[in-house]
């Protein structure tokens, strides 16, 4: 018995949705940076403003990656995607990574679950910031592509 959590006909697969991944041609630009000295724990973000934007209009979506400095995901590193089309409410997710030093990557799914005025969104978090650059270093390259239901 095939028990490979990625073969979609292996039972560990069941109750999963399928999905068919959609990439963008526009370009998504200049890495994400953290200039300065190590972050210390508790003295996070000291870095306010630092954030990636990207849109991408031929997938109808919008992302965005910075550190929150308050609320529940304080001194973590956050990604929030808007999608365009009200349809991929609750049928469609998004694949956001991070791509750092020695092509290590960091990656979400993150679910449109969310109704918000002309269309709708998700979010979800990588983790501390100070983790998240200790893993991957101060530069990270972002990747993005949709996953759509069959």
């Amino acid at each position: 018995m095939n028990e490979n959590p990625h073969d979609l006909s292996s039972p560990a697969a069941e109750g999963r949705p399928r999905r068919r991944p959609r990439f963008s041609t526009a370009q998504v630009g200049a890495p994400l940076a953290f200039p300065g000295d190590p972050y210390l724990a508790g003295n996070l973000p000291p870095h306010p403003g630092i954030e990636k934007t990207c849109d991408l209009p031929d997938l109808g979506l919008f992302v965005r990656v910075r550190p929150y400095s308050s609320g529940d995901h304080a001194g973590e590193l956050v990604a929030a995607v808007f999608s365009r089309n009200p349809d991929h409410l609750n049928k469609a997710a998004v694949s956001v990574g991070l791509v750092g030093k020695g092509d290590e990557l960091k990656r979400l799914t993150i679910p449109l679950d969310t109704p918000a005025e002309g269309g709708c969104s998700g979010q979800a978090s990588f983790g501390p910031l100070s983790e998240v650059i200790a893993g991957l270093g101060r530069e990270m390259d972002l990747v993005v592509f949709l996953l759509e239901g069959e």
